[in-house]
């Protein structure tokens, strides 16, 4: 061994006499072996660090990583994982991202070029507020796109520096081979992967250049979207401050030497141009939403088709349903309005080409299922609606034309006029609304056509178009609302819905009242978009918000108008639905699980309680008050409410009781304080009982469970019914009970389990005592049957003979004395 090797060294060293000396192996030779182990152990154990007392860590730099021979392959496999993942992942989302991009870009380009003439034109204040909202929409669609550009960029620096990494390990490894104890073709796998590893990192470089150029484009676009955005509502404010202004000369002093034929077809080949290149743009990025839109157009178009298959069955058992049927019959006009109704979903700002297109493409078809509804003297204004709507639309496209866009908006309002004059001349057939909606159209669109005359064009577009457009909108709703009535109809006759026992029984009164609901939402429709096409709908809000935020201040508590007012909805709502939900439980749940009247009489209750709770803590937060100082306020007037109404909490709890513990339910016969009846409501603080003469008397909780009460239904429904009958002494007794006994089986109303019987009570003074026993399953009917016994068994004794005797009194009258 070494140890034995230095230690003959050292004693060699010594000279001959001493290594002869210790030449003996039990001599110092093995006493300085022992020591010299032992010296070598305590060296060992002196350098294990303390833990106690760590040796602090430098702040330099570490070192580079070492890959230990051990650990070489593991990493080489992770780094080509890692290089395999790289070089596999495309640049299909830098590209989408790209592609999008110059979408949005494009499209707001075109946008940009239609803006001063679109603003240059007399577009009213909502038009400019619905062109507004347009660039709001590319706006956002913006903010998405820099979302993926920024979620983009962080993957690839994360990428980038684990690539860095990676090739900076095995650099250092390259360098250091002698630490590397692999085979020569492990060496030329790390010097591939280290190559590797540097064109992936010059491709991420790449990918990060492009993902820049990208952002500096988005940045570029955003900064034309906010300008364009600050001019229109700059715009939007003029137009709006100038409304009762003359902003142009009278048309009869226009200058109509600008509408030659060769600038008036150069300027419309312009704007149309760059209208239905804005078009193509947004649909090029919208592929998608016009896919979706085509297929939901061809389901509800085989929907309908299968739907008026079904109506018209129904409609030759059922003449109310004739109209529906006969809409149904063309169901294409139905799907084409149904899925304009949901064009919002697929097509998010569309250009105003694109709106132009949808409003016909739901126009038409309105009018088509029109036709069958209105009379027939409006008729011809549906189809003037359809040509003024065409020219409307050519009205926008020409809008850089002021002169002549004024010219052809004057045509319009000329025509309706003419149109609505005539159709009040022969209004006899028309509703007494209709008449004064026509009226009312008449008004405005006088008082449009005066002030685009007379050179006040801001304030006649404003009233004109609104008018125009609120025409159109009623034309449409009025349309849904028919087809909503054929869906709802075909949605509680079939199902789920058709098997609710509530459905069938009310399906007419359900239809009758969702209609008017119907009806009712498509007026607050009409109404909201109205005041919107008129641009006073935000003033209004505003002019009615200060009156919801007039408050009353009682110390910390703050009271608005429009917190009560949320409360009182709160309530409202929850009572509305509470009974609804306890109908359809009374009428399709109960029934199915074989409940008592009680039992479910308890589950509606206590529904119906912690409806009304929720929608009066609701309530409580929309007064604004905080829930922690409510909870402390109700907490000091528990004590108070304690000792000052005692009785009420009492009954109170007593009712919870009698709710959840039950000893008493609804429809049960209970005898309380000499007073019998079916008990017909349980209340949180009285019941109500009805006794047999039909008068009804309120108990308090409290005395129906502190009190003795007889409960003649609680377990069962059978009553016992006992008859006495006397018979005259003499009478077999063998013959009484056999006649009483057949009296009793032959009713219907009593039960043979437990059979009746017949007790021989008692001798009496002057008839022999029976009493009739017998047992009925309907209690209600008790008096009514102990009746008809008593009847039989009168008849059976006469019949037989039977003497029935009664008491008898002799009387001794004695003369007067003398």
């Amino acid at each position: 061994m070494r140890g034995q090797t230095v230690i003959s060294r050292i004693l060699k060293g010594c000279g001959p006499a001493v290594a002869k000396a210790f030449s003996n192996r039990c001599g110092l030779e093995v006493c300085l072996r022992k020591f010299y182990w032992v010296w070598l152990g305590w060296l060992w154990i002196a350098s294990l660090p303390l833990q106690a007392t760590p040796t602090p860590t430098p702040t330099a730099a570490a070192s580079p990583q070492v890959v230990v021979a051990s650990e070489v392959m593991p990493r080489l496999e992770a780094t080509l994982l890692f290089l395999r993942g790289v070089e596999a992942g495309n640049d299909s989302e830098l590209e989408v991202l790209e592609r999008k991009g110059e979408g949005l870009e494009n499209e707001v380009l075109g946008a940009s070029r239609l803006l001063p003439s679109q603003v240059a034109a007399n577009l009213t204040p909502s038009e400019l507020e619905q062109l507004e909202k347009s660039w709001q929409g590319y706006r956002e669609r913006l903010a998405r796109i820099r979302e993926q550009l920024q979620s983009e960029s962080k993957r690839l620096e994360k990428t980038r520096d684990q690539s860095q990494e990676q090739a900076e390990l095995w650099r250092g490894a390259l360098e250091d081979q002698e630490l590397l104890e692999v085979p020569p073709e492990i060496l030329q796998q790390i010097q591939t992967a280290n190559e590797r590893l540097g064109q992936a990192d010059k491709r991420l470089g790449e990918e990060q250049a492009a993902l820049f150029v990208v952002s500096s484009r988005i940045n570029a676009l955003e900064t034309r979207l906010e300008a364009g955005l600050n001019h229109l509502a700059t715009a939007r404010r003029e137009r709006v401050s100038r409304l009762l202004q003359a902003d142009e000369p009278p048309i009869w002093r226009s200058d109509f030497a600008a509408l030659q034929p060769v600038r008036l077809a150069a300027q419309l080949h312009s704007s149309l141009e760059q209208q239905v290149l804005a078009l193509f743009a947004y649909l090029r990025a919208n592929v998608q939403g016009f896919l979706y839109h085509l297929l939901s157009l061809v389901g509800l178009y085989f929907g309908l088709n299968w739907a008026g298959r079904r109506v018209a069955d129904w409609a030759e058992q059922e003449p109310a349903l004739v109209h529906p049927a006969a809409n149904l019959k063309r169901p294409l006009p139905m799907a084409i309005l149904l899925s304009v109704l949901m064009a919002r979903t697929f097509y998010p700002h569309p250009p105003i080409l694109w709106r132009a297109a949808l409003a016909a493409a739901a126009l038409i078809p309105a009018i088509l299922v029109l036709r069958r509804l209105l009379p027939r003297v409006l008729h011809a204004t549906l189809y003037l609606l359809v040509i003024l709507f065409c020219v409307d639309q050519l009205r926008t496209i020409v809008g850089s034309l002021p002169l002549l866009n004024r010219l052809i908006f004057a045509g319009e309002l000329v025509a309706v006029l003419t149109c609505l004059v005539q159709t009040l001349r022969d209004s006899q057939m028309m509703a007494s609304w209709q008449r004064r909606l026509v009226e009312l159209g008449v008004l405005f669109f006088t008082l449009s056509l005066t002030a685009l005359l007379f050179g006040f064009v801001g304030l006649g577009y404003t009233l004109g178009d609104a008018a125009l457009r609120s025409l159109y909108l009623a034309v449409f709703l009025f349309s849904m609302t028919e087809i909503l009535r054929i869906l709802l109809l075909l949605l509680l006759r079939t199902r789920p819905l058709s098997y609710l026992k509530a459905v069938r029984e009310r399906e007419s009164a359900i239809r009758r009242r969702l209609g008017h609901w119907v009806q009712l939402l498509a007026v607050l429709i009409w109404i909201w978009n109205s005041l919107h096409f008129l641009g006073v709908r935000q003033t209004l809000l505003e002019a009615l918000a200060s009156p919801l935020a007039w408050n009353l201040r009682i110390g910390a508590l703050v009271i608005t108008l429009g917190g009560v007012l949320g409360m009182a909805l709160s309530v409202w709502a929850p009572v509305q639905v509470s009974r609804v939900v306890r109908y359809l439980f009374d009428t399709d749940v109960y029934p199915r699980l074989d409940l008592t009247p009680g039992s479910s009489y308890t589950f509606n209750t206590v529904l119906h309680y912690l409806l009304l709770s929720a929608g009066v803590l609701l309530g409580v937060a929309a007064l604004g008050i905080d829930m922690t100082k409510f909870t402390i306020v109700a907490s000091a007037l528990g004590v108070g409410i304690g000792f000052g109404l005692q009785n009420i909490v009492n009954n109170f709890i007593s009712g919870l009781i009698l709710l959840f513990e039950r000893p008493v339910e609804v429809g049960h016969t209970i005898e309380v304080s000499d007073r019998t009846g079916r008990l017909t409501r349980v209340g949180l603080r009285s019941s109500v009982v009805r006794t047999v003469d039909g008068s009804d008397v309120i108990i308090p909780n409290g005395e129906l469970l502190s009190k003795l009460v007889t409960n003649w239904t609680l377990s069962e429904r059978r009553r016992l019914l006992k008859i006495p009958v006397g018979v005259a002494y003499g009478t077999s007794v063998e013959q009484v009970e056999s006649l009483l006994l057949e009296v009793a089986r032959a009713h219907p109303l009593v039960l043979h389990d437990p059979e009746p019987g017949v007790l021989f009570l008692n001798l009496g003074d002057s008839a022999l005592e029976f009493e009739l026993r017998a047992w009925t399953g309907e209690f209600d009917q008790w008096a009514k049957t102990r009746s008809q016994l008593l009847k039989g068994v009168y008849e059976a004794l006469n019949a037989a003979e039977v003497g029935i005797p009664f008491p008898t009194r002799t009387l001794y009258v004695e003369p007067p004395s003398g």
